[in-house]
């Protein structure tokens, strides 16, 4: 495992696009476990990758079950803990998930160049089962040391994919003016909570309670 050297506006980024891949899925099939959860992530930032697009940030090594990506498996812990994702029946969006992406919709069309590749990797594996989902990616060729090696037959801890580099990149998803501070927000319990008492007390007698400060992403 390697230190998460992702910048905060990116942990955000990586949130907000882990939510509207979960649902997506689920709007088509079903995102029906981590394991699956790991190998649609990692066939996205692939193909974003073969693009030079920076969407998602994550780093996957060769695990048991194919690529696996450590802090992806946390981000996925903590919006849980946090009430924004549920793992019932699958993983899936709560009610306050559903609420922030709703609430991003203007920062998702603006990003929709890019939404549009990951749904087209959705549409294409939400309804695979998990069995076949593992077996296109095992399949998988990538190039290792100067080769062209399939996933499957890749040692296990081996680096499969790596983020953009800065001077890689051609195109990235961008989040810009006050949506970073927003979504800090949003991905607080608390401050949530905060910020829905807050309109309704505008909305009830035109009072503005006190927001709490957001912790750290």
């Amino acid at each position: 495992m390697t230190n998460d050297v992702r910048t905060i506006k990116e942990k955000l980024i990586d949130n907000l696009i882990l939510l509207y891949i979960i649902n997506k899925t689920n709007s088509i099939g079903k995102m029906d476990g981590a394991t699956k959860l790991q190998k649609i992530i990692f066939l996205i930032e692939f193909k974003l990758n073969e693009d030079r697009i920076k969407g998602v940030n994550y780093t996957f090594f060769k695990s048991h079950y194919g690529p696996f990506d450590w802090y992806l498996s946390k981000d996925v812990d903590k919006l849980t803990e946090e009430n924004v994702l549920k793992e019932e029946n699958g993983i899936k969006l709560t009610e306050e998930g559903k609420e922030i992406l709703k609430d991003s919709k203007e920062l998702l069309l603006e990003n929709s160049s890019i939404l549009k590749i990951i749904d087209s990797i959705i549409k294409k594996y939400a309804k695979f089962k998990l069995s076949q989902i593992i077996k296109v990616v095992y399949n998988m060729a990538i190039l290792q040391n100067g080769s062209m090696v399939k996933i499957k037959d890749i040692p296990e801890q081996k680096l499969i994919l790596r983020r953009l580099k800065d001077k890689e990149i051609r195109n990235s998803f961008k989040i810009e003016g006050g949506w970073v501070e927003t979504l800090d927000l949003y991905f607080d319990r608390d401050a949530f909570k905060s910020i829905k008492n807050a309109m309704e007390g505008v909305r009830t007698n035109g009072t503005i309670p006190m927001i709490k400060n957001a912790s750290s992403v």
